[in-house]
């Protein structure tokens, strides 16, 4: 019986240092992650896709706006906009 107890604790023991090691893991696993995104973000590249991609934005809604008004207001001219 004292044998099963001993045998018990020692499992109980090795399972909570596993336990603790996964749980270390997976901060080292989150710090990581973070890492990687934070550089991610911070690439020149993206930072050009992120302006490109504003800049048509802009451009389109600009279009858009611009042709609503000259079907609103039919005598206007909107030439110097071109």
């Amino acid at each position: 019986m004292a044998g099963l107890k001993t045998a018990l604790t020692l499992e109980e023991e090795k399972r909570k240092k596993i336990e603790v090691k996964i749980i270390e893991e997976r901060r080292q696993v989150a710090k990581a992650v973070e890492q990687a995104i934070l550089s991610f973000k911070s690439l020149e590249k993206l930072k050009n896709i992120k302006v490109v991609f504003a800049q048509e934005a802009f451009v389109k809604g600009f279009d858009l706006c611009q042709k609503k008004v000259a079907k609103r207001f039919l005598e206007l001219n909107f030439g110097f906009l071109v």
